[in-house]
């Protein structure tokens, strides 16, 4: 046990160690139900809050050209940077963790282990950028958004609440679009009186998209019993 703890917080393990640590927690929250899973959206132009906007991806194609090649070279296109982010410090903290471990054994000199170290960090860095691309590829066409003939094509659709609560602040939730692919959208419910509705839609609950906030860029929804007794309001 104690070689193990050497070994995450010997270099250049520890590199990948510390940035492991926000890691686990951002995914704490999501598990919580208290984030996104797509908290910073994503790199290509076809993430859920990005395909529904022409100008967002306008924009996301003019200033992050490059990024976006290479994201989309991986085949990561659709794939959240967070989930993407992750695995590449989950992979290159095993290879580092290794090359760590290897290093301990071997005794190799202060000199040779900073060198070989910097190199380490480098290769571990590609491999777990590889390694996520592999592993985080088929989870494109789940977060993908199809390029809906406009934004509207989701109002009047039900879907699954995903987060823990959807509030006039945040919620996610799983919707069908016309081409009967499953998405995450970002979800609210509409605020009452200038003030925020009280949450009444919980994980799992099923409930109506019935407006567009092309401001917010967000979908307004309700409980589905609410929009059959007496109808949807839109924003106020």
């Amino acid at each position: 046990m104690g070689g193990f703890v050497d070994a995450v917080l010997g270099f250049p393990a520890v590199i990948f160690t510390v940035l492991l640590v926000p890691v686990v927690l951002y995914w704490a929250t999501v598990l919580a139900g208290a984030l996104d899973v797509d908290l910073l959206g994503d790199i290509g132009g076809e993430g859920p809050d990005v395909g529904l906007d022409p100008d967002a991806d306008a924009a996301v194609d003019g200033g992050d050209g490059a990024l976006s090649g290479w994201w989309q070279a991986l085949g990561l296109a659709g794939v959240p940077v967070t989930i993407v982010a992750s695995l590449v410090v989950l992979f290159g903290w095993l290879v580092a963790l290794v090359a760590t471990a290897a290093a301990d054994v071997w005794d190799v000199a202060a000199v040779v282990r900073l060198l070989g170290g910097l190199v380490t960090i480098v290769v571990a860095a590609a491999a777990g950028a590889l390694a996520a691309s592999v592993v985080a590829r088929p989870l494109g066409r789940v977060f993908a958004t199809t390029q809906a003939e406009s934004r509207t094509a989701f109002v009047g659709r039900t879907c699954i609440v995903r987060t823990a609560e959807v509030t006039a602040t945040f919620g996610q939730a799983e919707a069908a679009d016309p081409s009967g692919a499953t998405v995450l959208v970002p979800v609210r419910v509409a605020r009452q009186d200038g003030r925020a509705g009280v949450p009444s839609l919980r994980r799992d609950d099923e409930a109506l998209i019935f407006d567009y906030d092309p401001a917010a860029e967000v979908f307004l929804v309700c409980p589905v019993d609410d929009a059959l007794g007496a109808g949807a309001d839109g924003l106020p």
